[in-house]
């Protein structure tokens, strides 16, 4: 019988999206597990930290390139809607990107000095050139999802992976500096979502951009709660969680930035792992859900048990041996980014299980509500940060009040969102 149940429940499109993501993630996770212990050995944590530094303001700025426009392209009421979203997501990033290029060039030598990369000062012209790869990989990677072009993803995902890492390995042998790692990450971003757009004109028997009644000024006025709320809420949420890069990296040093990076980067694998995987083919199944009336509460609640339920050994495994597992694995220089990994762990694992909670916020109406928190929560994150380095004076327990903070704000968010879908009706765009 029990045999009986899960190969009916292998059968199901949602558990088989879910499972064609999580094996091309893995892949990809892999990889880069399989050549991290060579990478961090060739490079060192100082390189690390600088490169750190670096995909934190890319990260950072990239949550405004498109003003969330490609997260709206699976709410599309049709396929020409999408595609006219599509359409407008890369023009806003090319916008946004082309107004950051004059103030990076003029300042560069002025934010370089500030976070301790100097030797990276010219490369900072990559930043908006970075952000425009951004918007352009979001759009895309929305665009799949919409698709239900899983296996696009997973391909492309595992391709991705193997020539970047390849690279990084390469390079590091010849010129193990930060430079290298830098443009090899602004270029793999490029990479990936050029593979990805390929695929969709590849699959599609109509031109991606075929004319559609709706006009870009219209969209943009239909799906302005996008760059209204939800578009301040993922700037301000990508500030918040990469406020330990930069402010280590400005107090502690580059090589305390580089600890946290790697920490960030390995508990980062099994979100990327798993909790991507169920929130990419869980946004489009819980806005079908709602639409047909099913039990929001119900759906959100099994899909975040679900995780927690996988997420407890593999965090609590770096909570108990974080410093023996990174100085066997990565190096003896890496002992003390085991320390940072030790409380990381609590707040990745509230991290791991928020994934469907914060993808059924836009169906459930919840942007407005999302920025507030996020208000919030960078408030009390810059407090943990500011009692770190100014009372505690220590890089260590800075991330650890910091990861407590955290994963506390993950907790919050998740119960809103839990009492939202007990309570309410999905929210129709008209």
């Amino acid at each position: 019988m029990f045999l009986s149940k899960l190969t009916s429940l292998t059968k199901k499109p949602f558990v088989r999206n879910v499972g064609v993501i999580a094996t091309g993630t893995a892949a990809a996770q892999l990889i880069a597990i399989g050549f991290s212990p060579m990478i961090t050995r060739l490079y060192g944590p100082e390189a690390f930290g600088v490169l750190g530094t670096f995909t934190t303001l890319v990260s950072n700025l990239s949550s405004l390139s498109a003003l969330t426009y490609p997260i709206a392209i699976v709410l599309a009421s049709d396929n020409n809607e999408a595609r006219q979203l599509f359409r407008l997501s890369l023009i806003t990033s090319l916008l946004i990107s082309a107004a950051f290029f004059l103030p990076v060039f003029y300042a560069k030598a002025e934010i370089s000095s500030y976070f301790n990369i100097n030797e990276i000062a010219d490369f900072l012209i990559l930043l908006p050139v970075t952000i425009f790869f951004s918007g352009w990989l979001q759009a895309s990677t929305q665009y799949s999802i919409r698709s239900k072009t899983f296996k696009l993803n997973a391909h492309v995902a595992v391709a991705s992976s193997l020539i970047i890492n390849i690279t990084r390995a390469g390079v590091g042998l010849i010129f193990p500096r930060a430079s290298a790692l830098i443009v090899i990450a602004s270029f793999g971003i490029a990479f990936q979502a050029a593979l990805l757009t390929i695929g969709h004109k590849a699959g599609r028997r109509t031109n991606a951009f075929d004319s559609s009644p709706t006009s870009l000024k219209e969209l943009a006025i239909k799906f302005r709660d996008f760059p209204l709320f939800r578009a301040p809420q993922e700037f301000i949420n990508s500030v918040s969680r990469n406020l330990p890069i930069l402010v280590l990296a400005a107090s502690f040093g580059t090589a305390a930035a580089g600890f946290y990076t790697l920490c960030r980067t390995v508990l980062d694998g099994p979100t990327q792992l798993i909790t991507k995987s169920v929130s990419d083919a869980f946004y489009p199944r819980f806005h079908q859900g709602m639409q047909r009336g099913e039990d929001g509460f119900r759906l959100v609640a099994l899909a975040t048990l679900a995780l927690a339920v996988i997420g407890l050994a593999p965090f609590g495994l770096v909570a108990l041996f974080g410093p023996t597992l990174f100085s066997l694995v990565f190096g003896g220089e890496w002992a003390e980014a085991g320390e940072y990994a030790r409380w990381m762990a609590i707040m990745a694992f509230f991290s791991f299980v928020n994934g469907p909670a914060v993808k059924a916020m836009p169906v459930l109406g919840l942007q407005r509500f999302l920025l507030l928190y996020e208000i919030g929560i960078v408030a009390g994150r810059l407090f943990s940060l500011a009692l770190g380095v100014f009372a505690l004076g220590s890089d260590v327990y800075t991330v650890a009040v910091f990861s407590i903070v955290s994963a506390l704000g993950n907790c919050v968010l998740i119960s809103s969102v839990l009492i939202k879908a007990r309570r309410s009706r999905p929210i129709r765009h008209t």
